[in-house]
């Protein structure tokens, strides 16, 4: 098999004029063709020719395997697997989940959604990834999660201000993403840590060798009945830094409950922000209320905060941990994910 390259080398230097050498490319319907090189009316070097010579470029069409003849031509997204796969088809991750509820509220819909794929196999080792197919150079393209808004305007019509109302509303909408992505995102890691640290100590705990009936019987901890759950468990290794350390101590303790309290000073503020609206900071529709003799305005479209607020409540309520309590207790932010959560599960189909 000859190696993939382009078809023509330039080479330039100071004081020499650019020369550009067009190598020829060998025909699979006729392998025994001898490459052969055309240069221009500038000849080139004769030991450069001669050394160029000694490398053939060779270029060979796409093997048609019969997995990627049967590959979906629809769009696909690669995400992390869904909380309960048989409910919905949702990613239990939040940046995945974002980018799925931005292309469901833009008005897309048959989108498929596989998660079968690791993280590694996405670009930079990221996910999620967007696999489409290109008319125009005949294959398939896969897209960065920064290139999904460019490819979403392709597919459906773009709006001023990227939907917004104005530019002031817009403005305030990067103060809330900053809420999100910050105080909130905060309360979210610490919930995600914590029930990681829970299964690490299940692990530990049912990781120890059981041990022989009769050091039960004889072991202090056995014969006496007020001993404490801790004595159980094995010692914890010893900290990398600090006092019992021949390391500086490092880093910094989190106030888990000046975090807490923040989260709920963010969720009470996103509450009172949405109040009876139908959607976060959207274009606004002005209707006339004969009854009661006053206008009434509401937001008619979605925007890309309306997905990025999906995302964490949709992930916070999905939980068992205390800081769903907190979305719950507000009424409008529960109905509010109810009812977008029905507008995004139908527009995405397992691959």
């Amino acid at each position: 098999m000859g190696r993939r390259s382009a078809q023509g080398d330039m080479q330039a230097s100071e004081g020499e004029s650019l020369v550009i050498e067009t190598r020829t490319v060998a025909s699979v319907d006729n392998p025994k063709f001898t490459p052969s090189l055309m240069t221009s009316v500038i000849p080139i070097p004769p030991p450069l020719k001669a050394f160029f010579a000694h490398f053939p470029l060779y270029t060979h069409p796409a093997i048609q395997t019969r997995e990627r003849q049967n590959y979906s031509k629809s769009p696909t997204l690669w995400i992390h697997p869904p909380f309960d796969p048989s409910s919905n088809f949702l990613s239990s991750d939040i940046e995945c989940l974002k980018w799925q509820a931005y292309i469901a509220l833009r008005g897309l819909s048959n989108i498929l959604v596989r998660w079968d794929i690791p993280p590694d196999a996405g670009i930079d080792g990221h996910l999620p990834n967007l696999c489409t197919y290109s008319e125009s150079m005949g294959d398939y393209e896969l897209l960065d999660r920064k290139m999904i808004p460019g490819w979403v305007d392709t597919q459906v019509s773009v709006e001023g201000l990227d939907g917004f109302n104005d530019e002031e509303a817009k403005l305030e909408s990067e103060a809330w993403i900053s809420l999100l992505e910050g105080t909130v995102h905060a309360a979210v890691v610490r919930r995600t840590c914590c029930v990681s640290q829970c299964v690490l100590t299940t692990l530990q705990i049912l990781a120890q060798p059981p041990k022989p009936l009769l050091s039960k019987l004889t072991s202090p901890s056995f014969q006496t009945p007020a001993h404490s759950l801790s004595a159980l468990f094995a010692q914890p290794l010893a900290p990398f830094s600090g006092l019992s350390s021949i390391l500086p101590p490092s880093g910094t303790q989190v106030d888990v409950s000046g975090v807490y309290a923040e989260y709920k000073n963010a969720v009470v503020a996103l509450s009172d922000r949405l109040g009876e609206d139908r959607w976060f900071l959207g274009s606004r529709l002005v209707c006339l209320s004969f009854a009661f003799g006053h206008n009434l305005t509401y937001s008619s479209k979605p925007t890309a905060l309306d997905a990025l607020v999906f995302a964490y409540l949709h992930s916070i309520l999905s939980s068992s941990h205390q800081i769903r309590l907190e979305v719950t207790r507000r009424a409008n932010l529960a109905a509010w994910h109810y009812r977008v959560l029905h507008i995004i599960k139908p527009c995405f189909v397992p691959h």
